[in-house]
């Protein structure tokens, strides 16, 4: 299995076990990008993490989508985009990428997470990509909650030596990145088999 369908294969396990476990609700995540909407306001919450695989978390949301998560969430009924709102969206991304980082550590692939930040406003959920990165787009379906997932990553082979790890400071063996592409691929065929 090459290290893009490791990753996906990973990522849709953790969304649908995060929604399984912190909203209760049962999902579907597809290979696709959702439905195009301009003309609907949308929330992006995105943040990074960094290491030998350099990558970043995206969902995007429309409001409708966001205000029924984080009801479902707070147990309460939420109608418009709120401070609660917004961080109930951090919260979920910070879950989700907490539970990457974890699955990439349980292969000694050591990265670090950057705060979530959140985007409002109108129009295309298109995610700029990274120079020389791969972008993973999943469509995630929860009824009431639909959702984009964007997962864009590179890792630091091909480059120089060693790069400076964003958080740390730390210069990172570009080797390393080989070793954690192959970890990860051994990882989940082990995981297939059980």
């Amino acid at each position: 299995m090459e290290l893009r369908e490791s990753i996906k294969s990973m990522l849709k396990e953790v969304v649908q076990e995060v929604l399984t476990t912190v909203v209760s609700l049962n999902s579907t995540v597809k290979d696709k990008a959702g439905p195009k909407s301009d003309s609907e306001k949308k929330i992006v919450v995105s943040l990074g993490l960094s290491g030998p695989l350099s990558s970043s978390l995206a969902l995007v949301f429309t409001n409708r989508s966001a205000c029924q998560l984080v009801s479902k969430m707070l147990d309460s009924e939420i109608q418009e985009v709120s401070q609660d709102v917004v961080d109930g969206l951090g919260e979920i991304a910070n879950i989700i990428a907490g539970r990457i980082k974890s699955r990439f550590q349980e292969i000694s692939i050591p990265l670090a997470l950057s705060l979530p930040g959140v985007i409002m406003g109108l129009g295309d959920s298109s995610i700029a990509k990274m120079r020389g990165s791969e972008t993973i787009s999943l469509w995630v379906e929860a009824p009431p909650v639909n959702f984009e997932t964007f997962f864009l990553y590179s890792t630091l082979a091909g480059r120089s030596k060693t790069r400076k790890n964003l958080y740390t400071g730390e210069g990172i063996p570009s080797s390393l990145a080989d070793e954690a592409g192959e970890a990860l691929k051994r990882l989940l065929r082990q995981k297939k088999a059980e």
